[in-house]
């Protein structure tokens, strides 16, 4: 995003309906793919497309890292959700057998809180919405990036200390760290929530 290259390839835009107009037409002027977009779209003050083009660009891991990211920053003092350490165990080794764990817990669940929507987009990373008993449905990169921007969205309205666009904004800060390598999971070593609320360097991103 910007200037700087993405961690891994970027995963191309589908499922355009998610756009407002006027987004739209910055990704036909510039490209739906192109990393330049995402200044665009912020520039534009369009803070929730910009959040849904991040959801559906970054890759799989680094959505869910920044998903994780931002509900916890949002949650503050309060207790996340318990699946948020299945969420991160993920994040430090996607591994099938968590994502199948997750799918067989959630597949029938209808996601409402921001770790809920988290754990239907790992759930959904694999090769099937569906357990391995029933027939292979592979899920869309639009339907993953759909639970992505749902948990960043839903967090940014719960937030405890900031307005729905002024988290937004921030989680948006959070991704542009994210993408650059500044805000990394690289050095945890520990698949527990303690370590994700400390994730964010002091100072990084403070609130106001």
């Amino acid at each position: 995003m910007g200037d700087s290259k993405p961690p891994t390839e970027m995963r191309p835009t589908e499922g355009l309906a998610l756009y407002s107009p006027e987004a739209l037409k910055i990704m036909e002027r510039v490209g739906p793919d192109d990393p330049k977009t995402f200044q665009e779209l912020i520039e534009a003050g369009l803070h929730v497309d910009t959040c849904r083009w991040v959801a559906m660009h970054l890759p799989k891991r680094y959505a869910i890292w920044w998903g994780l990211i931002c509900a916890t920053d949002a949650s503050g003092a309060e207790k996340t959700d318990a699946s948020s350490d299945q969420l991160m165990a993920w994040v430090l080794n996607p591994s099938e057998s968590i994502q199948m764990k997750l799918l067989n817990e959630t597949w029938t669940d209808v996601p409402e809180s921001p770790m809920e929507f988290l754990s239907k987009a790992v759930s959904w990373s694999g090769k099937s919405m569906l357990p391995a008993t029933l027939p292979v449905v592979p899920a869309s990169a639009e339907q993953f990036g759909r639970m992505v921007s749902a948990c960043v969205e839903l967090s940014a309205a719960k937030h405890g200390q900031l307005d729905g666009v002024e988290s937004i904004k921030r989680f948006l800060e959070f991704a542009r760290a994210i993408d650059s390598g500044k805000l990394s999971w690289q050095n945890l070593d520990e698949a527990d929530s303690e370590v994700l609320e400390s994730a964010i360097p002091e100072g990084l991103f403070p609130l106001e």
